[in-house]
């Protein structure tokens, strides 16, 4: 089947329809495109909505912004009539408002980058505070290099990032307790060299931090029990935990 375009007009004579003529054109691969593109877009929305990424457009001769029908929901929002810098910083959480304010502004500024990456906060109209990732990409300045069309994306990441929060407290928490602990604490590769001392092993070698950290198992184990030492890290390999006992020889000399 083919898809025609009619048009038809009426030929009068003193006002009566005396007949009408039209013409026929074939506009197949018009339709074509059309379903084409509109399928490529239905499939580019569902892509987004279910991966939790908007897609915008800045326009610099009119400062608003064009986005897609999910954008507005990634801040807690029905569809907004219209959407612009002004009303994205409004979203914006206080305490990260103005760091986005200079990537925005130095972005579309002559002398900025051709593209800007950043999280954020914003707090929805329930309360709830959530993370969200933008970037942009400048696609156009005008001649004084001021952008005129950027193009970006933004991204709901509240999951991951309390994820990376809560492993960074964990960290922190871990660290305290390594550093605060009474007993020798040390991080070694698996070649044996140190990566960590806390001030309790220091105590015990005898060696400032810094200069433990140049060191390895085998400049502070004695001599006669290096062997023991070996098979200590063999064991861990294996296993994963082990235990030995073998003698230190402090910085002095001292065992």
């Amino acid at each position: 089947w083919k898809w025609v375009r009619d048009i038809g007009l009426t030929i009068r004579n003193n006002g009566q329809i005396e007949f009408i003529q039209g013409a026929i054109y074939d506009i197949t691969e018009q339709k074509r495109a059309e379903q084409a593109l509109k399928l490529s877009e239905e499939r580019l929305r569902l892509c987004t909505q279910l991966a939790g990424v908007a897609v915008w457009e800045y326009d610099g001769e009119t400062g608003q912004i064009a986005r897609s029908d999910n954008h507005d929901s990634l801040y807690g929002l029905p569809l907004q009539e219209e959407w612009s810098v002004a009303r994205f910083l409004k979203h914006v959480h206080p305490d990260d408002r103005q760091r986005c304010r200079q990537s925005v502004a130095q972005t579309i500024a002559p002398t900025g980058a051709e593209g800007c990456t950043f999280d954020f906060r914003t707090i929805w109209p329930d309360g709830s505070e959530h993370w969200l990732s933008l970037i942009a990409q400048v696609e156009s300045r005008d001649e004084k290099g001021i952008a005129q069309l950027i193009r970006g994306a933004v991204s709901d990441i509240t999951e991951r990032k309390l994820a990376d929060l809560a492993l960074l407290a964990s960290e922190n928490k871990f660290r305290h307790y390594v550093e605060a602990a009474p007993d020798g604490i040390f991080v070694l590769d698996l070649e044996g060299h140190c990566l960590e001392a806390n001030e309790a092993g220091c105590r015990i070698t005898g060696y400032p931090q810094e200069e433990m950290l140049t060191l390895s198992i085998a400049d502070v184990v004695h001599p006669d029990d290096l062997s023991i030492a070996e098979r200590h890290i063999q064991q861990i390999k294996r296993a994963g935990h082990a235990s030995a006992e073998s003698r230190f020889v402090r910085k002095n000399g001292n065992i």
